[in-house]
């Protein structure tokens, strides 16, 4: 029975985006980099991407232990050919519990790059500085099952996803995605990518293995209310409903 009613808050608050939106994105799509050019992403068929949600710490303790990890962390994984693709701010979170600082993007040249590095000797002592210099910090990895290319462009805007799949109803999410899909591109949308069950790392909050993050393109962030507001979505809302234990949804843009 709480899954039952916990879905059902999350889609009431999903379905509600609509009105905040509607009177709130002029004044944020002005906070987001207007003039900045579109920055490009391009990965190929087999490598690794990772998604890295951040809420550090505030304290000069904190920021002493992160320049450590840094110091440490980087050059190894380097190594390994990890990349740094783009550093997101998160300027509106939607529906969730937590109000993420930041967002990071990954790369590693494959999974075995990936491995490499977590099997390094001196990899478990510098992973558990993790706690003393973030709130939370969860990394999403997955292995591309295609080639991924896309800008992030200043004139749309972007989503994050991250849904928890209910085992009671595994489908459901995928029919939800599924059913959105066709009014989302009729509006200039697009389902950029969808990471399925990806590794999951964190020292803060703990998922179950079958995940879901999705990263969306809009035509601009006014699109976003709008569609929630359209029929198609509402008749899709059940398999949400039904499809879900966990979900947050915040707009990232590029950090400058």
């Amino acid at each position: 029975m709480r899954k039952t009613l916990t879905a059902a808050a999350l889609t009431l608050g999903l379905l509600n985006t609509g009105c905040a939106l509607n009177s709130t994105a002029q004044a944020t799509e002005s906070n987001v980099a207007e003039n900045s050019a579109p920055i490009p992403v391009s990965l190929k068929k087999g490598q690794v991407i990772s998604y890295i949600l951040i809420n550090s710490k505030r304290s000069d303790e904190a920021q002493s232990v992160r320049q450590d990890y840094y110091e440490k962390a980087f050059p190894l994984a380097s190594g390994y050919g990890l990349q740094r693709l783009i550093n997101l701010q998160v300027p509106t979170s939607f529906v969730g519990e937590t109000k993420r600082d930041a967002v990071t993007l990954f790369s590693y040249p494959d999974m075995a790059s990936e491995a490499g590095l977590a099997n390094h000797p001196d990899w478990p002592a510098i992973k558990a500085m993790r706690p003393d210099a973030w709130d939370e910090l969860i990394i999403f990895t997955g292995e591309l099952e295609s080639n991924l290319a896309f800008n992030f462009d200043p004139t749309k805007a972007y989503t994050l996803a991250v849904a928890e799949i209910n085992p009671d109803a595994p489908e459901a999410y995928n029919a939800y995605m599924s059913g959105i899909e066709p009014g989302l591109n009729e509006m200039g949308g697009r389902f950029i990518y969808r990471m399925i069950n990806p590794k999951i790392e964190s020292h803060g909050k703990q998922y179950d293995k079958d995940v879901q993050v999705t990263l969306v393109e809009w035509d601009d962030l006014s699109t976003i209310g709008r569609y929630t507001s359209t029929d198609i979505y509402k008749a899709n809302a059940k398999f949400f409903s039904d499809g879900v234990r966990g979900f947050e949804f915040f707009q990232i843009a590029p950090a400058g």
